[in-house]
């Protein structure tokens, strides 16, 4: 009984991917034979930049935005940790800089 079930559910499948393509297909050959210059309400993809993807299907509009995150910073007045793909960086925040002639004398703090 199983198979039957399966079966039904890949032909429901490609009906309704056929179906959509159809629609979209009578919908643009109708919209440019009335000279209208819009875009197919039943199902449209478009790639915007910045990583924006823009989708229509049967009049609902969605859209999507890409984001990387490509690690985490945190920064208090001890240290600044920075993770990056499980690595774990660490930097305190009072810095000494000298010179090797002189005696160290100038310090200064990163979060300021």
């Amino acid at each position: 009984m199983e198979m039957y079930i399966e079966d039904l559910i890949a032909l429901f499948l490609i009906f309704a991917v056929v179906l959509c393509l159809g629609l979209r297909a009578t919908e643009q050959g109708v919209n440019y034979m009335m000279g209208l210059d819009v875009d197919p309400l039943t199902f449209d993809m478009k790639v915007l930049p910045e990583g924006n993807y823009y989708f229509c299907v049967l009049g609902q509009r969605f859209s999507f935005k890409k984001i990387l995150e490509l690690g985490e910073f945190y920064a208090d007045r001890r240290r600044i940790d920075i993770r990056i793909a499980s690595f774990d960086i660490s930097v305190p925040t009072m810095v000494q800089l000298y010179t090797p002639s002189k005696p160290p004398r100038l310090r200064f703090f990163l979060d300021k």
